[in-house]
């Protein structure tokens, strides 16, 4: 449905709906990322228990693990994340989740080989949402927290101690973590490619938009939008006739003799001069358009004619007040005569606008530069 206002506002439920749906976005993003720690808590857990990991190391990381989604889901929830600059927290997450991981090399004994490559997971994760470089300091945050996890599993280890196999585990998670922070550089310069598409994309489309719905040379409405509007207001008049609804049509005095003696590059100066007064002496609830030629539509709602008369002669004594500057110093005043009617019930879009039309060539006919109602 059309704005009938001449001044442009954000709706406040779109704008809330939108948020939810984000809230609702980075929530399940995270349960999502939770449902995976969870099971390798689970994995974890079920491997040291098998080789006879010593429990209360084993269960205190099983517990920190836990305890730490557990404040990112509150935090998430809560809507307290939405005060951080990232409200998804996504640097954070995948930084506990990589330290958690790599401290599990400690409890996975015959298996911990698995492990390079759920971090490499976890890396996957943050390289959709984070820049490359932050890519890259976290992989490599993961990579040193599984290097001194693979030194303390050799310091702690029995002799004799073979360290061939953990400095291959962590020489692949060192090509691979590399391998991702590439692979990162890669998608970022396309997210940002794509992200320049979409914006050239929405200006484009306010652009035709705006075409639309503008006269191109006052900014005003035109007449198409300003047909919308009105049958709008008409409808709504027949379901509630409260508050009333009134509507003027407003024609420029003797415009055709400000082209012939100035010409057209005047005329259209004149054209816009008065959609500027126009927009700043109006209501922001009022719609004023472009009809044709020297021709304007007011639409005024929520206005009783007593209302929509000194309005309309308010709006008449700032065009007075306001002549349009010309060349060399002189000013060229200019006026107008205005149809004003109010809808009735039974009225039709026709009978309210043939209204207007009569009242504007009974103003038109004592003598220009007044207000009519009809």
């Amino acid at each position: 449905m059309p704005d009938a206002s001449t001044s442009t506002v954000a709706p406040a439920p779109a704008a809330g709906r939108s948020a939810a749906a984000a809230q609702r976005l980075r929530v399940g993003q995270f349960l999502l990322a939770s449902v995976l720690m969870g099971a390798h808590v689970v994995f974890v857990i079920s491997i040291g228990t098998w080789t006879e990991v010593p429990a209360v190391p084993l269960w205190s990381w099983a517990a920190v693990t836990v305890a730490t989604y557990v404040a990112f889901y509150v935090a998430l929830r809560s809507g307290w994340s939405e005060r951080l600059r990232d409200p998804s927290m996504t640097q954070h997450q995948v930084v506990a989740s990589l330290v958690f991981a790599g401290v599990s090399y400690l409890f996975l004994g015959p298996v911990r080989g698995l492990l390079p490559g759920a971090m490499l997971v976890v890396v996957c994760f943050g390289m959709f949402k984070l820049r490359v470089r932050t890519v890259l300091g976290v992989a490599l945050l993961g990579w040193l927290v599984l290097a001194a996890a693979v030194g303390l599993h050799l310091a702690l280890a029995p002799p004799p101690v073979d360290p061939t196999l953990d400095l291959a585990h962590l020489f692949a998670a060192f090509v691979m973590f590399m391998a991702v922070g590439l692979l990162a550089g890669r998608l970022s310069r396309i997210r940002a490619r794509l992200t320049a598409q979409r914006e050239q994309l929405n200006e484009a489309l306010a652009r035709i938009e705006a075409l639309a719905h503008r006269d191109a040379l006052t900014g005003l409405f035109n007449r198409r939008f300003a047909d919308e509007v009105l049958l709008q207001a008409v409808q709504r008049q027949r379901r509630q006739p409260h508050p009333p609804l009134c509507v003027a049509i407003v024609d420029l005095d003797h415009f055709k003799r400000v082209n012939d003696r100035h010409g057209h590059a005047v005329g259209d100066a004149v054209l816009c001069a008065f959609a500027k007064v126009g927009l700043a002496t109006l209501r922001n609830t009022d719609t004023l358009a472009r009809w044709g030629g020297e021709e304007f539509l007011l639409i005024l709602q929520a206005s009783d004619l007593m209302a929509a008369e000194l309005a309309l002669e308010r709006l008449r004594t700032a065009v007075a007040a306001q002549p349009l500057a010309l060349d060399g110093g002189d000013t060229l005043p200019y006026a107008f005569s205005a149809g004003l009617t109010a809808w009735r019930p039974g009225d039709a879009l026709a009978h309210l606008l043939e209204r207007a039309d009569r009242a504007l060539y009974q103003a038109k006919a004592e003598g220009r530069n007044r207000v009519v109602t009809l």
